[in-house]
């Protein structure tokens, strides 16, 4: 599937991001030995998981520095209108709920639902570990990227968040295959 060509209003770091997040994604699927269409659907998800923050006010977006509540609140709305968008386009309904769910923690402290473990689909479990290892891995607005090595041991450290199947997998992925 093609990465949709984001517009003017998105800078290339969003861009670069979805596509290391459906790369990610992908080896995950594909080490699980997921059947293609699968695969498939969650690699588009990746692709378009963050398209929601196109629509958001982009000062708040780039603050340089830590968001208060109200701004982290009116952030998490970019998963609402990322499924909004993919909804208008008629967009695949598995690939929908693997990006309304990307936020959400195994633990069920994330967001937009508090979904927690298996309930949970699959697609937005791989996606939730990718996304956070790319998002961690590249320079921010309010910090540097991180080390391969930091940024794992940051993600072992909230891995109440992971699936922690996936995650182990992820891992020796990164270690084995050194992708990034």
């Amino acid at each position: 599937m093609e990465a949709i060509k984001l517009n003017k209003l998105v800078d290339e770091e969003l861009q670069q991001h979805h596509e290391k997040v459906a790369e990610l994604s992908f080896l995950i699927s594909k080490e699980m030995q997921l059947d293609n269409n699968v695969c498939n659907k969650i690699y588009a998800a990746a692709l378009e998981h963050d398209l929601g923050k196109i629509f958001l006010n982009q000062e708040v977006l780039n603050k340089p520095r830590k968001l208060n509540k109200k701004e982290y609140e009116y952030i998490k709305n970019h998963v609402l209108l990322s499924v909004s968008y993919l909804n208008s386009k008629k967009t695949d309904i598995d690939t929908v709920k693997y990006v309304l769910y990307h936020h959400e923690n195994y633990d069920g402290t994330g967001y937009p639902v508090g979904l927690k473990g298996s309930k949970i689909p699959l697609g937005a479990r791989i996606l939730r570990i990718a996304d956070t290892f790319a998002a961690l891995t590249v320079d921010r607005v309010y910090r540097k990227k991180l080390s391969i090595k930091k940024a794992l041991s940051i993600m072992d450290s909230e891995k109440k968040f992971y699936d922690l199947e996936i995650y182990s997998l992820f891992k020796k992925i990164i270690k084995n295959k050194e992708v990034l």
